[in-house]
This record gives C-alpha cells, structure tokens and sequence, in this order.
C-alpha cells in the first residue's frame, strides 16, 4: 500500500485523477489484449470468427470497463475533472465505461444525503456518456435486492472469466476510520451460507449497515466484493485521517479501512 500526500488542492486533483486514468488505460489493454488474443486463435476461419463475435456479444461485462465509486462530498470535485477530461471521451469511444455506487443511505431524493444523486450530478456535465448504475430509492430492503440483481450478470461474468469484478475501486475514508458503509469489524463476519460449496460468488453481493448518525439506514456492497478490484484508490482529505490511516497501516488501530489496505491500495490524501 503507497499513501501520498498533498499540501495544494490542485496538487491532490491532479495526482487523483492521473491515477484514475492509469488505471482505465491498463484496464483497456488488458481488454484489447484479451481480444487479440482471442482473434488470433481463431485464425480466418469464418465460422470460428461468427462464433467468437457471437460469444463477445453475450459477454459485455468482459469488454467494457466497471468503476465502483465512493461518495461522501471528498471526491465530488475528482469526478467532475473525471467527466470533462477529454481521456475519457477518447477511452468511451472504445469502450463503455460503466459507475457503480460503494454505498448509498435510505433517504428521499432531492435529500442531499445520496451518494447516486451527488455522482449523477458530478457527470452530468460530461461530453460522453457514461453508464451510470444508481441505487433505487426508497425502503432499503427492496432497493438492495434491485441493486444487487443489476449487479449480479456482471460480476458472475467477470468472476467466472478469473477477471476481478471492478477495474477501479474509489473509497473514502471517516475520521473514526470507516469506509463505504462499513462502519464496524463485524460487518467483515459473512453470514453462515456466505460462501456456500461450489459456489463462485459469495451469497451476498450487498448487505446493510448502521451509521453512527442520521440517517443511519445504509446499504453497501460487501467487503468481499469491493475488494475485488484491479486497483483500489482512497481518497481524503485532512491532517487526522491521514493519522487514523497511518495508524492503522503500523497496528495501532484496526478500523475497516485497514482490512482494504493491501497491494492494490494506494491511498492519495491532502493535508
């Protein structure tokens, strides 16, 4: 894990979002890669070539590209320098480029609590389109399941291709050292039937948590699936969650954060 640290909020932007676009370009020539090599087995025979444009069809998840994004207002600003980037437009021309949402509260639109609502805005100024995949509102029972049955064909898809679910993982992080809507360690214990024989994925893609403070209804991916990243980012800013995360990187602390703190990890802070 490599934490870096900012003094500007220029600085901080930049070093975000260059990250972001490292990431979106390696996973780009990881799909190109995968697709010349496909062609090239298949050689010029025309059945062998309708076959495989048949099969990439019914497999999108593996083509196109699938960020899972905190919210909070940290990287609102990042998101926004993310949408109008001309790179972005030039790597959706190629590719769809798809946002999950890490978490989201049981509130009313137009609440200003939800995450969905303050990612949509951020992108809504972007020249491409990206496809943006918002938990449904109302009660949060019903809204996980919704979102958890959108999310399900693609994370099958990519798991059972030995792919990780996301390409990019954006997490923020709580003074007391929460992360997404994991707010306690016992939100890592999986239920009894969590990973069931046989199965590739976990039993549960989302579960509910409890806030400290209103409103404290939340729903959030499982750590387990936000943890199947090709790279994870954190983002925060301020002199104390750069001391809860350090400490947590050395022992003296054991918050959830620390359990995403591994080689994918790089945590980018401004100070």
């Amino acid at each position: 894990m490599i934490l870096h640290v900012y003094t500007s909020d220029d600085e901080w932007l930049r070093a975000a979002s260059e990250f972001i676009f490292s990431a979106l370009s390696e996973a780009l020539e990881v799909r190109n890669a995968l697709e010349a090599r496909e062609a090239n087995e298949a050689g010029n025979a025309p059945d062998v070539r309708n076959a495989l444009d048949a099969r990439n069809a019914s497999q999108m998840p593996l083509r196109s590209l699938h960020l899972c994004l905190a919210g909070g207002t940290t990287p609102k600003p990042i998101y926004k320098a993310l949408a109008r980037d001309k790179r972005s437009a030039e790597i959706a021309d190629a590719r769809s480029i798809h946002l999950w949402v890490g978490d989201e509260r049981e509130a009313e639109l137009g609440s200003g609590f939800r995450n969905s609502e303050m990612i949509a805005e951020a992108f809504s100024y972007a020249p491409t389109t990206f496809v943006l995949h918002k938990w449904p509102a109302g009660q949060r029972v019903l809204a996980a399941h919704t979102y958890e049955e959108e999310l399900l064909p693609y994370a099958s898809e990519r798991i059972h291709a030995n792919q990780p679910i996301f390409d990019l993982t954006i997490l923020g992080m709580g003074e007391d050292g929460h992360t997404a809507g994991i707010f306690s360690l016992d939100d890592f214990q999986s239920p009894v039937d969590s990973q069931k024989p046989g199965a590739i994925l976990p039993s549960r893609l989302v579960m509910f948590t409890e806030a400290p403070r209103e409103p404290k209804s939340r729903m959030t991916l499982a750590p387990e699936i936000l943890r199947s990243s090709r790279h994870i980012l954190v983002l925060m800013q301020g002199l104390e969650k750069v001391r809860v995360l350090i400490a947590n990187l050395v022992g003296e602390r054991d918050d959830p954060i620390k359990h995403f703190l591994d080689e994918t990890c790089e945590a980018i802070a401004r100070i």
